[in-house]
């Protein structure tokens, strides 16, 4: 999506942008801060770890071992993770070594 998209261009901010130190503050956020900001379908009370891949290793029937996940949530995270613009998401965010990612 176009927003996913313009996460991405924002990682590239120069040092000397006005929004940098802004950003350097949001690389420092923990990782489950970052993977709800893009959008992991999950309950929020829902511990989400520290791994991105962990996350998107799971299939539908280890979602559905988490509390307040059925068969419809699961579904929605195993094609959450699966998009590919959610993957080249991913890839960028560890480029930039957004912890977790």
């Amino acid at each position: 999506s176009g927003e996913l998209r313009e996460l991405a261009d924002v990682l590239e901010l120069p040092a000397t942008h006005p929004l940098a130190p802004a950003l350097q503050r949001a690389r420092q956020q923990p990782f489950a801060t970052w993977a709800r900001a893009i959008g992991v379908p999950a309950p929020k009370a829902l511990a989400l770890g520290d791994s991105w891949a962990t996350l998107a290793a799971r299939d539908a029937a280890q979602w559905q071992t988490e509390p307040g996940i059925g068969a419809y949530r699961a579904a929605q995270l195993v094609a959450f993770f699966a998009h590919p613009q959610v993957q080249v998401l991913a890839v960028r965010l560890r480029e930039h070594t957004i912890q977790g990612f």
